[in-house]
This record gives C-alpha cells, structure tokens and sequence, in this order.
C-alpha cells in the first residue's frame, strides 16, 4: 500500500501537500490542492484532489473500487 511505501514521519504519517496533523496517527493523508487539518485519528487514508475526497480506514481501503463501480452506475 501507499502507507507502507511511504516515508513515515515520527507519528506514522505519510503526508504529500499542505497537510496540518494533531494527534494523528498512522495514516496515509494527500492533498493536490487546498489545506487539509486533521484532529485525533489514526489509521486513515485520506485523498484530495481537486474534484473529489476519499476517507477510509486503511484496513478498508481495498474495497475503493466497489465505489468506483457505485459513482460510475450513477
């Protein structure tokens, strides 16, 4: 996964872009654009970009393209 890839800052983060974290652990937190606060989670993945977010937990993460195929019947 892109979390286990990544480099880790000293709470377990993988953070790309203009990301502010407190008491955040072990999550996977991008940005393309715009600001992104996070306050007291663990074990997330959270993806902006510019016309859509995705929040998970990362243990869930691999069920992405079941709602790929829901926004895509719609």
């Amino acid at each position: 996964s892109l979390w286990e890839l990544g480099k880790k800052d000293s709470s377990g983060n993988v953070i790309t872009g203009d990301i502010v974290c407190h008491e955040t652990e072990n999550s996977y937190i991008y940005t393309e654009s715009g600001l992104v606060a996070t306050i007291g989670i663990q074990d997330l993945v959270i993806i902006h970009t510019k016309d859509s977010l995705l929040v998970s937990r990362r243990d869930s993460v691999q069920n992405v393209k079941n709602i790929v195929q829901h926004l895509d019947l719609s």
